[in-house]
Parts: C-alpha cells; structure tokens; sequence
C-alpha cells in the first residue's frame, strides 16, 4: 500500500481485501456457522511437519468443510471436528516424491497416526503362491477399508 501511497499520493485501497472491521464480522459469522480459531501449537506443528513454510492452516476453519491446503508438490485435504474448546483437525496428505500421511493434529500440536494406504505392494513368497496371493487380497482389503475412512471424510 506504501507503493500506491508514495507513486500516486493518495491512500488507496486494493479491491480484494477486505478491511479489518469486514474480516471480525466475517469471523463472528464463521463462529456461530461452527468456526473454530486454530491455535498457535497446531499450526506451527502443521508447518513444521511438511517443512514448507507456505504450507499453513488457515486461522478460522469451520466444522463440515473440506479444506484444500497443497502446495508445493503437496495434496492436502484437512477437516476439523469438535469446539473451540476441544477439537481436532485430520488430514490426508498425498505427495508424488513420498508416501501419503493421514494424520490427527490435536490444540496442543501433537500428532497421532491414523489408518494409512499400504502403498509399496506386497510379500512374495517364492515357494509358496498361494500364501502370495492371501498376502496380496489382504493388502487391498486393508487398503479398501482405509478408503472407505477417506471418502467419510471426504479426502478421497
């Protein structure tokens, strides 16, 4: 705003932001529709677990919404449940370089491992097809089911 401020001596104002008085308002609406402020812990543990610094959970998220929050290579989807007062934000997240997380991100900042996709195939036994081919329908069982999570969720 300076730039605009000292090139053309007036105190404009950018189209696309709102003012402050419009984004309280906005957050009050958002409370009373189920928003829940996200605290200080979870988001610098959500940043640091990607180690991206433009990866971030925004500061308000409301109950019953997917969020989409990839960047830099990263597919996030997260979702909050609970209150203000007790909540927990799960996401799913899918990255061509590594393997997919779906994890539970608490207030605190503490994280809890949920039910991931089995990515990396399945044990061959050379001697033995049959125990193969058990290995193999369990693997795609297990992973049916951790779909099945996902798409509930909606991250999927």
């Amino acid at each position: 705003m300076k730039i605009f401020k000292n090139l053309f001596g007036s105190n404009r104002k950018e189209n696309n932001k709102p003012t402050k008085k419009n984004k309280i308002e906005s957050q009050i609406l958002s409370n009373k529709k189920g928003g829940i402020t996200i605290s200080n812990e979870a988001k610098v543990s959500f940043a640091d677990y990607f180690s991206e610094k433009d990866i971030s959970l925004p500061e308000l998220m409301v109950t019953d919404k997917v969020y989409d929050l990839g960047i830099g290579g990263w597919n996030i989807k997260a979702r909050i449940y609970g209150t203000q007062v007790q909540y927990y934000i799960d996401f799913f997240a899918v990255h061509r370089m590594t393997n997919s997380r779906h994890e539970r991100l608490k207030p605190d900042g503490e994280l809890e491992g949920l039910e991931y996709l089995w990515e990396f195939g399945y044990q061959v036994f050379e001697n033995d097809p049959e125990r193969t081919e058990r290995e193999k329908q369990k693997r795609i069982e297990e992973n049916n089911k951790v779909i099945e999570v996902l798409k509930k969720k909606g991250f999927y």
